[in-house]
């Protein structure tokens, strides 16, 4: 359990608070999936675990919060704004803000805009009201654990705490630690690395992982969010650029050199350990001893035969899985209850396929006859206008 600053575990208690009162600020979770999911569950089932709110019984306890928050995380914050709620009690300014439970707390705000597939069921094609469905199963208020007048770093102690039973996703999670990091250098209050590893809940060697991430520049940061490399690749990229003092252009050579080689992240932490090796020992291996122009040589050569490979299987297995789709039409069964492919899932894929053929096409332009380029456009706006026809009546079945 996180404590004080007097070393005290902190007194909850369990309160009922409107939904529309709870402030939401920035937490170290960026990624929400399976929202709906969630919200049928909640309806259903209730909570396993209450949401964490904070208290602030004066307006300048929930500034100097603020203050505190926004200094974490580089944001401009502030309880002078036209979206934030407060409300009075006992003639007192209090201001509710959000500690854990910002995936619960969108599921809920779900069912309140748009009700549990039961509730829409029941109203036999009436227009559910806002709330109507969030008032059935949970009365009038959220039941929140609620803490007063809490500092900024006990918040972040316990949602730290939090995730390490609910896993954010490492990218995530290592920009939260990062920014905890030099937000307790700032207040120097700082001592070693092992101690800030058990503020955080995480071992120092995992610490140390996310900090390397963490000064990675923001495109190459970019691309493990958009998932187009792993997280472990790019841990090793900071270890590259704390250790061997890399600057961005060489942490995109080897970033080159991982899409060449198709490395998985073990076999890259091994290829920079030899890195590191040969320049402990000052023995240089052969890659070493290429001069820069007979190394680039070395990598053209070898681009083509593991992307040529790789780019075929996958185009195989994007043909094929169309082909399903297609049979699955033909029998009526795509967007049946029953049917093992979704509708909704299918049309998201084809979307963004289009979508990178229309980024791609420019780039084919010395390569295909111009017979092709001149035809691929007309094809990928007619496959886009049926894509968007798809997407307008999905969203129509979704509403009803």
């Amino acid at each position: 359990m996180a404590r004080t600053r007097n070393n005290h575990v902190p007194k909850f208690r369990t309160a009922f608070v409107p939904l529309h009162l709870i402030n939401v600020l920035p937490q170290p979770r960026r990624t929400f999936r399976e929202i709906p999911e969630l919200a049928e569950s909640l309806a259903h089932l209730g909570f396993i675990q209450l949401p964490t709110v904070a208290r602030f019984d004066s307006r300048e306890r929930c500034e100097e919060y603020v203050r505190d928050f926004n200094l974490f995380w580089g944001t401009r914050r502030s309880v002078s704004s036209p979206k934030w709620e407060c409300t009075s009690e006992d003639g007192r300014e209090v201001h509710y803000v959000l500690i854990a439970g910002e995936r619960r707390l969108r599921a809920l705000k779900r069912l309140w805009s748009r009700g549990c597939v039961d509730c829409r069921k029941a109203t036999r094609g009436r227009r559910l009201k806002p709330g109507e469905c969030f008032s059935r199963h949970f009365g009038k208020g959220l039941e929140v654990r609620l803490i007063p007048n809490p500092p900024v770093e006990l918040a972040m102690d316990m949602q730290f705490q939090e995730n390490i039973h609910n896993a954010v996703p490492s990218p995530e999670e290592a920009s939260a630690v990062g920014r905890r990091y030099l937000y307790m250098k700032k207040k120097k209050t700082l001592r070693t690395l092992a101690a800030f590893a058990r503020k955080v809940g995480r071992s120092p060697s995992t610490v140390r992982r996310m900090l390397w991430y963490c000064q990675l520049p923001h495109p190459i940061q970019k691309a493990v969010i958009d998932g187009r490399m792993p997280y472990g690749i790019a841990v090793q990229l900071g270890r590259l650029r704390q250790f061997a003092k890399l600057n961005e252009g060489e942490l995109v050579d080897w970033m080159r050199l991982v899409t060449v080689h198709n490395y998985k992240v073990p076999e890259f932490e091994e290829r920079v350990d030899r890195f590191f090796e040969d320049r402990r020992s000052g023995q240089l291996s052969l890659e070493n001893l290429m001069t820069e122009a007979a190394e680039k040589l070395e990598k053209l050569l070898s681009v083509r035969q593991p992307l040529e490979r790789h780019t075929i299987w996958a185009l195989h297995a994007y043909y094929h899985y169309f082909k399903r789709v297609y049979a699955a039409c033909e029998e009526g069964l795509i967007g049946k209850e029953h049917s093992p492919m979704s509708s909704g899932s299918t049309v998201r894929l084809l979307r963004r396929h289009l979508e990178l053929l229309e980024q791609l096409l420019p780039h084919l332009a010395g390569l295909l006859p111009r017979k092709v380029l001149a035809s691929a456009p007309e094809m990928i706006r007619h496959a886009d206008w049926l894509t968007a026809a798809l997407e307008a009546e999905l969203a129509k079945s979704d509403s009803s």
